[in-house]
């Protein structure tokens, strides 16, 4: 008989994203230490790119689930391709088909993510007790619903308020505005909601604080607004293999500038789920 791998698909792919980068001084970010926040509905945007939403939105479930959260996906996005399903495709080998609208990924040892369809229904009309996940593990830190979202300012305005939004932009001044008129219709829609920023770099961005202090600045004073910056993503050759692969580039072993930059972006806003939102204290 030939020799079998001794770890199975699951641990095998989760086992240096869960264990190898908390030991490395220099990144803090990989260990488990924050306790649970309450429940929460997090929109995810880009209003120029699709792919990199749903790379995001991937990415982020999966740093979510390591920090012991239950995650629900709800995805808007189109085309087939750019949807997470398709950029986490490997991750669902030997989980079968999709079924009645919904994916499911369990890696050894971490909370269940479960992904749903919502392309049916336009928009977001909330998670409620019917769509628990039965198959939460010991220790699960709570659900956190990540809606993927149509990234259409009308998309906001029909859909159930979430707690936080992460709109990704470019830094050219028509992505900015863009990016404006999305903290605009959220800001009118959910006054308390918190709003993120993180740049899509796909060129060099040497002054991104500048640029970003910019745009806080002009929301502060137009909307009465905080907005929080999260950093800046970075593209290199490990973010296409991961689009070739279909695995999201935080269960990659070793390190890149954009596995680096993604990495730091996740962890900030995890850090910021347990900071108070607007209106709930300074």
């Amino acid at each position: 008989m030939k020799d079998r791998p001794k770890l199975g698909r699951g641990l095998r792919d989760v086992s240096p994203f869960f264990l190898s980068e908390a030991s490395l001084p220099e990144q803090q970010h990989g260990e488990i230490p924050f306790p649970a926040p309450p429940e929460r509905t997090v929109c995810v945007c880009h209003p120029s790119s699709v792919l990199i939403q749903s790379f995001f939105t991937a990415n982020l479930a999966l740093e979510l689930a390591r920090h012991r959260h239950g995650v629900q996906v709800w995805d808007y996005a189109m085309p087939d391709e750019h949807r997470v399903t398709a950029l986490m495709h490997s991750l669902l080998e030997g989980q079968g088909p999709e079924q009645d609208g919904h994916a499911r990924i369990m890696l050894y040892g971490l909370p269940r993510i479960t992904i749903r369809d919502g392309r049916a229904e336009g928009c977001f009309t909330g998670g409620g007790d019917a769509d628990a996940d039965p198959g939460a593990v010991d220790g699960e830190a709570g659900n956190c619903i990540l809606v993927n979202a149509r990234p259409h300012p009308d998309f906001i305005l029909q859909s159930s308020p979430a707690d936080d939004s992460i709109i990704l932009t470019g830094t050219g001044e028509l992505s900015l505005l863009q990016c404006y008129a999305h903290i605009k219709v959220i800001r009118g829609k959910t006054p308390g909601a918190r709003i993120w920023i993180a740049f899509d770099g796909q060129r060099e961005v040497r002054d991104d604080r500048s640029v970003f202090e910019r745009l806080s600045g002009f929301a502060g004073q137009r909307l009465d607004c905080q907005v929080g910056f999260l950093g800046t993503l970075v593209h290199d050759e490990s973010v296409e293999r991961s689009f070739r692969e279909e695995k999201p580039l935080v269960l990659f072993a070793g390190q890149s500038a954009a596995k680096e930059a993604l990495s730091g972006i996740c962890t900030r806003f995890i850090e910021g789920l347990h900071l108070p939102g607007q209106g709930e204290g300074s």
